[in-house]
């Protein structure tokens, strides 16, 4: 499955979206600013999903977009007085802030291109390095990992690896993904560093998992470390609960 914005408007039908963007003069105005044009790509997401509560949340060491207001272009302070990569052109508008320090940005050469690469820069690091070819689709996983690892959907049902240590199993995805019919709705995910998380979406429906697979294999390890179910809508997550033979934690 090809990731979209649309993919998040469906997902969010029936809850009120009207006020989860930013208007086209506060985006004209962060680009005069700061003397660029944004992408086409990152225009759409912050008219549309900037302010967006599910997803604009701080997170626990996990990436997040950064309030309009607070995209910035690095000058020769970035990171001081720790390393300064050997770049600094780049648009800088996500980032992961509560621990490792991480941000993720667009070449100012690319920003002409509707779609262009991200790349990401640790404290560490002194150059930046790619994260993923599509901005779109970044954009779009980022969102939906952070709503599942954060728990910040309405209703969930949540799975991990210590629920079988007493059964002596190795807990498998496939079970949940036929079960909930997801085998065909697996959303494409394109960061090259490492394939960590799965994620699947149906009929307002999000099934993710973190894997325990740090290197890409063809096809991907069904094997997960941790795994969750969720939705804003709470009679579709009752009604999974009652699927035979699948295993949710105690609550």
């Amino acid at each position: 499955m090809k990731a979209s914005l649309t993919l998040l408007e469906d997902f969010f039908r029936g809850c009120d979206q009207s006020n989860w963007g930013y208007s086209k003069e506060q985006i004209a105005a962060a680009e005069s600013k700061l003397s660029v044009s944004f992408p086409k790509v990152l225009r759409q997401y912050y008219a549309r999903f900037g302010t967006c509560p599910y997803i604009q949340d701080y997170g626990n060491n996990i990436p997040v977009p950064l309030a309009l207001e607070d995209i910035f272009i690095p000058d020769s302070t970035y990171n001081a007085p720790h390393y300064v990569p050997e770049e600094l052109d780049f648009l800088v508008f996500y980032s992961i802030v509560d621990v490792s320090a991480i941000d993720y940005g667009i070449r100012l050469s690319d920003l002409a291109l509707e779609d262009p690469p991200v790349y990401f820069c640790d404290y560490g690091d002194t150059s930046w390095r790619l994260e993923n070819p599509s901005l779109l689709n970044f954009l779009v996983t980022s969102a939906f990992w952070q709503m599942a690892e954060e728990s910040r959907l309405d209703y969930s049902l949540n799975i991990d690896s210590w629920d079988f240590y007493s059964l002596q199993e190795q807990p498998n995805l496939a079970p949940y993904r036929i079960g909930l019919g997801m085998n065909d709705h697996e959303l494409e995910v394109l960061s090259t560093p490492v394939r960590y998380y799965r994620i699947f979406l149906r009929d307002g429906v999000l099934l993710a998992c973190e894997t325990d697979e740090w290197a890409i294999t063809e096809p991907p390890w069904d094997f997960f470390e941790w795994l969750t179910v969720a939705s804003t809508n709470r009679e579709k997550i009752q009604a999974i609960k009652k699927i035979p033979d699948l295993r949710w934690e105690l609550t």
